[in-house]
């Protein structure tokens, strides 16, 4: 009787893994962990799997997976939606050269107008023969095009935004951030924490906020007449109305969470101009580690765009070899920086 064939398909099924995971680790994949690595080849030592050089080549990615270059290496189109994108990322598009360069892909940035619609930034991107996008705009998830998207031939990674049920995103989580500075100011004995929140069709505004607010109901202390939203037509007016509104309640705040590094300076000034001491008799904080703010020693959140290049190139690649099926969102917790504008509650 004629022995069946061994495949990589019977291999993959013996370890619950992916069939793209059984060919890289058989080849030595050092990216495979090595627990992982190992136990696929006693599986395939097993099952007395014999490689086909002539197909090893092929083995290494899934068919059709759009285009490869004579190198061998994939290509990477960064769609950049906004002129002034590469000051604001800078960090996390060296990041992205950097790390991609290890997952064997090529970077091409391509530049895109802000005035111009999303099919016209795709129409940029895709003219670069990409074998996978990731998009970085200005936009908000409500205003991105899913028509777009969805009709894209190659894999779309969003960075920083989010289209539930649509798209593949890297993003952070605006909402941990909020849970985690509530958490922070009443372990520091506050219970009247004020914020400042942003324009509302922002959704990480929203979900910072959200955070915010529900972990301080979950902790008993959320005032609903602490919390403003930030009218942008009169941005320096709103913050410093908000300010003398906290400040001068029956029960003050006695701590402050502006949506924004900028808007914690004016904070800052606003609370100064008041004649209270910063962080004595109320604490204020930020969000952004905003460099041209750096000198006020704020206490704010890290956005940490390496990390969060480094996760978006990991997507990018995992979605290639097959190891991953979309839509997915992987979030990158911001880092909470203790500065010198926060301390414990003033006692009554």
């Amino acid at each position: 009787m004629r022995k069946s064939v061994i495949r990589l398909k019977d291999i993959a099924q013996a370890c619950h893994v992916s069939i793209s995971t059984v060919s890289r680790a058989l080849r030595g994949d050092p990216q495979i962990a090595e627990e992982t690595r190992l136990r696929i080849q006693a599986e395939a030592r097993r099952q007395q799997y014999k490689i086909d050089k002539s197909r090893a080549v092929k083995e290494r990615e899934p068919a059709g997976r759009g285009y490869e270059d004579s190198s061998g290496l994939r290509r990477l189109v960064v769609l950049m939606h906004g002129e002034n994108i590469q000051p604001f990322f800078a960090e996390t598009l060296i990041e992205i050269a950097h790390i991609a360069a290890r997952y064997r892909l090529t970077t091409e940035f391509v530049q895109a107008r802000r005035v111009d619609t999303v099919a016209a930034c795709f129409e940029k991107g895709m003219a670069a023969h990409p074998d996978a996008i990731l998009f970085i705009t200005w936009l908000d998830s409500d205003e991105i095009d899913v028509a777009v998207i969805r009709s894209c031939r190659v894999p779309v990674v969003l960075f920083n935004r989010h289209i539930p049920g649509i798209s593949n995103a890297v993003t952070l989580d605006d909402f941990a951030a909020g849970v985690q500075m509530a958490r922070y100011l009443y372990d520091l004995g506050h219970r009247r924490i004020a914020h400042l929140a942003g324009p509302e069709n922002s959704s990480a505004v929203r979900e910072r906020a959200w955070g915010l607010r529900s972990e301080l109901e979950r902790l008993g202390c959320y005032d609903p007449e602490l919390f403003e939203q930030v009218q942008c037509s009169r941005y320096v007016e709103s913050l410093q109305e908000g300010v003398n509104k906290f400040i001068n309640m029956a029960a003050p705040a006695t701590a402050i969470w502006a949506y924004n590094d900028a808007a914690a300076a004016v904070v800052l000034s606003a609370v100064h101009a008041a004649g209270l001491a910063v962080p004595d008799d109320i604490s204020v904080a930020g969000y952004d580690f905003m460099a041209q703010v750096g000198d006020l020693n704020l206490t704010t959140f890290d956005y940490r765009f390496a990390a969060m290049g480094r996760v978006a190139v990991k997507m990018v690649t995992d979605l290639l070899m097959g190891d991953i099926a979309g839509p997915l969102r992987y979030c990158v917790v911001p880092t909470l920086v203790v500065g010198a504008t926060t301390g414990p509650a003033k006692l009554s």
